[in-house]
Parts: C-alpha cells; sequence; structure tokens
C-alpha cells in the first residue's frame, strides 16, 4: 500500500509543479563537439539516441482531466483498500488477539 501512495503522491507533485502551458516534452539535441552523423558513427547511436524526452508544460485541461479521471480514482481505490483490509483484520478473531497483544 505505501507503494501506491508513493505513486500517488509523485503523481500529485506532477500536476502541481508542471508548468500549466502547452510545451514540447521532445527534444532533439544534437552533439555540440562534432557534426550530428560523425558522432552517430563514432559512439554508433541511431536518431533516437539524440532524442530527449522530459516533463514540460501541461495545458490546464489535461490537469483537470489527469486529475478527476486518473489521480482521484486512484486515492479513493486506495482509501477503500485500507478501509477493506482494516476491516477484515480487525473482524478476524483469531487475528484480533495478536495484533492487540
Amino acid at each position: 500500500l505505501m507503494g501506491e501512495l508513493d505513486g500517488v503522491l509523485s503523481m500529485l507533485k506532477v500536476l502541481i509543479f508542471a508548468p500549466t502551458g502547452a510545451q514540447s516534452w521532445v527534444h532533439y539535441e544534437g552533439p555540440a563537439w562534432a557534426d550530428r552523423s560523425y558522432a552517430k558513427a563514432v559512439h554508433g547511436w541511431g536518431e533516437l539516441d539524440l532524442v530527449k524526452i522530459e516533463v514540460s508544460g501541461i495545458p490546464l485541461g489535461w490537469k483537470a482531466v489527469n486529475f478527476c479521471c486518473v489521480f482521484a480514482p486512484k486515492v479513493i481505490l486506495w482509501i477503500m483498500i485500507l478501509l477493506a483490509g482494516t476491516t477484515f483484520l480487525m473482524e478476524t478473531s483469531s487475528i484480533d488477539s495478536i495484533i492487540v497483544n
């Protein structure tokens, strides 16, 4: 359960701290020290080795969609599983005495 909570909190951090606005997540970064074809030949790189993916701005509409359709259901499911597990443990008489003692 704690691993899932960590994932939910990480998602919340992305939704809060990512800039609001449409920005590209994919950048092509050619080497500054040589021509692109020379650097690819020396290192055995392909075109995808020069492509970088990073978290950039997320439009406000997509933030709202992610919050309502992904984040909120994950939090609700996490809470429901936590409550169901606690209820299961406390209503099982043989486990109850082990937990209390």
